[in-house]
């Protein structure tokens, strides 16, 4: 079923909700599905649509892409293997936002060496989405939407693997 749905079985999802490193929380009923705001925002909302913002806990001005490269390959998994229990086909749109990243370097997992910095004065980096249409495409798709993010920080992919 697309997300033309109007409802989600909202207890089948809460129940689905434990498996995963990324998205398994405890979530509570709200207005808009199901909500867990713990470590990071998460949300579930009606239609199936869901909805992750995490916040970088300190300022110090580090970036490390690499590490939200991979992480963000498992979202994606865990999301699939979601909505394949909730009976939400494929196709799947994913997006990604970098925000309030003025002045942030670019590390590679806590190494201290930058690889790169802002060329500019952007607050926020948002490429368009991918279609994954099977759980096969997610690696190459989010190399895909990352690459605009590694050529801001003046490098021409993700070398760190």
């Amino acid at each position: 079923m697309p997300f033309q749905i109007n409802s989600i079985n909202l207890e089948k999802a809460k129940n689905e909700l434990t498996y995963g490193r990324l998205i398994a929380r405890n979530y509570i009923y709200n207005f808009d599905g199901l909500y867990n705001n713990s470590e990071e925002y998460l949300q579930l909302f009606r239609n199936g649509t869901f909805e992750r913002y995490y916040t970088i806990p300190y300022k110090d001005e580090r970036m490390y892409l690499a590490t939200y490269e991979e992480e963000y390959i498992t979202f994606c998994k865990e999301i699939l293997h979601l909505y394949k229990k909730l009976d939400i086909v494929c196709p799947v749109v994913f997006f990604v936002s970098l925000t309030n990243i003025e002045g942030y370097n670019l590390y590679n997992r806590g190494i201290i060496r930058t690889y790169g910095s802002l060329p500019d004065k952007r607050q926020k980096l948002d490429p368009s989405g991918i279609i994954i249409n099977n759980e096969n495409e997610i690696e190459k798709k989010v190399k895909d939407l990352f690459q605009p993010l590694w050529n801001h920080y003046g490098l021409p992919e993700n070398n760190t693997r």
